[in-house]
């Protein structure tokens, strides 16, 4: 099946979900329109003091800079974080694969944005959020490179 990952701020107890922005929730999944833009984007420091920055979205960009963050999988084990030796990278998620008390998913606040900046719109899709930029129509989630028939 293949490891999941999420990307997560350990100082703010923050967290992102890969397919609430579009995206699949294995890393080779992710896209430059979803989690590879959320990242660029919480990660900024002097964003707004030239040309060619991003759209000042206060509440998103620049938020986790200087945070320690990580992209982490599923699989993650104790001793993957050396800053947190004693810790489960995933300690924030219950039995249940829900958050704990104190963690926030801040996943629909970065998709608006990401919406905003990269002009395209969610189409939900079976519990899963697909892209439809602006001016097309949605395209089946899945479609094959090749059929093979009698």
């Amino acid at each position: 099946m293949g490891q999941y990952h999420r990307l997560i701020n350990y100082t703010k107890r923050e967290i992102v979900i890969p397919h609430k922005v579009g995206d699949g929730l294995k890393l080779w999944e992710w896209s430059d329109l979803g989690m590879l833009r959320a990242m660029q984007a919480l990660l900024a420091v002097s964003n707004g003091r030239g040309g060619g920055d991003l759209l000042n979205y206060k509440t998103v960009v620049g938020r986790w800079a200087g945070d320690k963050i990580a992209i982490v999988g599923d699989y993650a084990e104790k001793g993957d974080l050396p800053w947190a030796k004693t810790k489960d990278p995933n300690y924030m998620f219950d039995k249940e694969g829900g958050l704990k008390d104190g963690w926030t998913d801040i996943s629909e606040e970065v998709s608006v944005y990401l919406q905003e900046i990269c002009e395209y719109s969610f189409k939900d899709l079976d519990g899963w959020r697909q892209r439809v930029m602006k001016g097309e129509e949605v395209a089946s989630r899945m479609s094959p490179d090749m059929v093979v028939s009698k």
